[in-house]
């Protein structure tokens, strides 16, 4: 073992810390060698990516590439990043960036950003106020560019009075084309707290569904359930579920035909299976 480098950066990490949401490996030039990507913050409110190759002739180094100014709470800013992953979005044969930021009490940028490395352009989602923290990539309409498919929550701290679309008093299923721009308008799950895990599974014909499940801790009436779209945003079923699959999560297996199974996964680690009636069953060991 040994240092390959040390590379200064001026600011500290979000958070003041370097975690898994805001440290990304990844190839983006098919040249072999991953780079890293990271994202920090420099001054009192202004978030910069970074990316280094790690070897000495590269062509590869972003040093503070500015993204987006924070908005202040009184005088701090509050806000998560999520560096997603990275996907050719324009089909130019190198990677794109994919991340979000996603302000609390700051409650602006609630965003996802898509900066093209080999351009240096960067492409923002409008604005709206609905939390987002985990991106899903499909190409629903088969034209060999992705779509992408948002989970969401809402805290409750931006009325739609403010202005801001979408207000984080429903949770929000988004989904965006490569453009971000939005699919299909996004469809509201009313109550706060809240929130909305999304899978893609192909149904018989292989076409692509999307599973919701909407957790619910709002007492004001709102219920927890699990929805099925499809990629045009039509509901096409939906059933009540029960407190206990609250925060649950989505498991996809594929079997040895290569044909998915969706399952969810409650907090307490039992696996239930999801019949075509939306009906929850516990796997028997």
């Amino acid at each position: 073992g040994g240092t390959l480098g040390q590379w200064n950066f001026d600011g500290k990490f979000p958070d003041g810390k370097l975690d898994r949401t805001n440290f990304l490996c990844g190839d983006h030039n098919n040249n072999g060698l991953s780079e890293i990507y990271f994202l920090t913050q420099y001054g009192r409110d202004s978030v910069y990516l970074n990316i280094v190759e790690t070897i000495e002739d590269s062509t590869t180094f972003i040093k503070q590439r500015f993204i987006k100014t924070i908005n202040k709470a009184d005088t701090i800013v509050n806000y998560k990043v999520s560096l997603n992953l990275l996907q050719d979005v324009n089909n130019d044969g190198y990677k794109d960036v994919i991340f979000i930021i996603d302000a609390g009490f700051s409650l602006q940028p609630r965003a996802i950003f898509i900066y093209d490395i080999k351009n240096d352009s960067l492409t923002e989602s409008h604005p709206s106020a609905s939390a987002k923290y985990d991106i899903k990539i499909a190409d629903l309409d088969l034209n060999s560019v992705p779509e992408f498919i948002c989970s969401t929550n809402s805290r409750g701290n931006i009325h739609d009075s403010m202005g801001i679309p979408y207000s984080d008093y429903s949770a929000w299923l988004m989904v965006y084309d490569n453009k971000l721009n939005y699919y299909f308008e996004p469809i509201a799950f009313n109550g706060h707290p809240a929130g909305i895990n999304c899978e893609l599974v192909n149904d018989p014909n292989n076409d692509i569904q999307l599973y919701v499940l909407f957790s619910c801790y709002d007492k004001r009436g709102s219920t927890s359930n699990l929805s099925v779209f499809g990629k045009d945003g039509k509901l096409l079923k939906r059933r009540e579920i029960s407190n206990r699959f609250k925060n649950s999560c989505f498991l996809l297996l594929t079997n040895h035909d290569n044909n998915e199974k969706l399952s969810i996964v409650d907090r307490g680690g039992k696996i239930y299976s999801i019949d075509s009636k939306l009906e929850l069953s516990l796997y028997k060991d």
